[in-house]
């Protein structure tokens, strides 16, 4: 006879045994499971320590790109702008050459008219210096630090483009289309990130030193020159550009950017017995230089650079009737004294006016 059957536990050492070391065992296998960087529910609901955790991340991982994508560009352009810093002497002795700052910014203002550059406004910031090389400085710090320009256009002036060279070259800023003739600017082993626009300087005095070497071998030459690098330049290259002739340089004479008066120089000159006057001076003391020596009599020949014009006398080239001496600019000819008269700069106006009339 089949005992009856039953659902009833086995309870038995040997089971309980069994029973044991299986639960054991599952136990130890859970603990072992790596437990997830977030319990994202409890109860149905997203814990607040862990939402707040993921929202910080994703805020960190997209200002991160963000941060990426605006980097694109260096200090002073975006993608609506560009920002180019100049220095130009508004003021001080060299002012006649303010107009090539206006021209500039008058140029930029046209091309914004006409849609920018790709697009991309030109912000033209130009800052006064005055052609003193320690306010040079000044503001380029100004335009590099505190405006954060893009690059360096056109800066003016052979003594301040040099006050400031290694800075802006230590600061890896584009220095653009310097407007000197120093020949230091074409040195792009020493300041690569600096680059000239005008012909050098030395260049174009060698071409008078040999003309006169040509033309006049015998003359007796004075002359006039700043005591910067621009000066420095203009007289390396005349003497070079005489050559064997360079001792028919009778006198030599310089002048600082501030002095008042240049008339001791021009007296020196005068009456050291010259019959060339080589003038490579600016505007201003070009203008004072040609009333001075009208004053005292002109004689021989005068020869200027074309820096020493501004753009409205520089009509001087044409020749006069009855001109006892000429004037050597790019082309040959003499000084008008009433074209000085109409110059837009107040300075050479006020000394033109001075010069008499023949």
């Amino acid at each position: 006879m089949q005992p009856e059957a039953t659902n009833a536990p086995v309870n038995t050492p040997a089971a309980d045994q069994v029973l044991k070391i299986v639960r054991n065992w599952a136990k130890t296998r859970r603990a072992r499971r790596p437990k997830p960087a977030f319990n994202f529910r409890r109860r149905g609901q997203v814990m607040p320590k862990a939402k707040t955790a993921l929202l910080s991340t994703m805020v960190v991982v997209l200002s991160v790109c963000a941060s990426r994508a605006e980097k694109q560009y260096d200090p002073g352009a975006t993608d609506t702008s560009i920002k180019i810093g100049n220095t130009m002497p508004y003021s001080g002795p060299n002012s006649a050459f303010a107009i090539i700052g206006r021209a500039q910014a008058a140029y930029f203002r046209m091309v914004n008219d006409q849609g920018g550059i790709n697009g991309r406004k030109v912000d033209y910031i130009s800052y006064d210096d005055g052609y003193s090389p320690p306010k040079t400085v000044e503001q380029v710090r100004r335009l590099i630090e505190g405006d954060e320009v893009l690059l360096l256009y056109s800066m003016l002036g052979t003594p301040p483009n040099l006050a400031a060279i290694k800075y802006i070259n230590g600061r890896k800023v584009p220095h653009l289309l310097i407007a000197s003739g120093g020949t230091v600017f074409g040195d792009y082993k020493q300041f690569p990130w600096s680059m000239g626009f005008q012909p050098h300087t030395q260049g174009e005095t060698r071409v008078y030193g040999r003309y006169l070497a040509q033309n006049y071998p015998n003359a007796k030459i004075g002359v006039l020159y700043s005591s910067d690098g621009l000066g420095r330049d203009n007289i390396t290259g005349f003497k070079q550009g005489l050559g064997d002739k360079v001792g028919n340089i009778l006198v030599e004479q310089t002048y600082e950017a501030t002095d008042p008066t240049i008339d001791s120089q021009l007296v020196k000159i005068r009456t050291s017995g010259v019959d060339v006057f080589a003038n490579f001076t600016t505007p201003k003391f070009a203008a004072m230089a040609i009333r001075k020596i009208a004053e005292m009599g002109e004689a021989g020949a005068h020869l200027a650079r074309h820096l020493a014009f501004d753009r409205d006398s520089s009509q001087a080239s044409r020749p006069r009737k009855r001109e006892r001496s000429h004037h050597l600019e790019l082309r040959e000819g003499v000084w008008r004294p009433g074209l000085g008269r109409r110059s837009r700069n107040e300075e050479v106006r006020r000394i033109s006016r001075q010069i008499p009339a023949r």
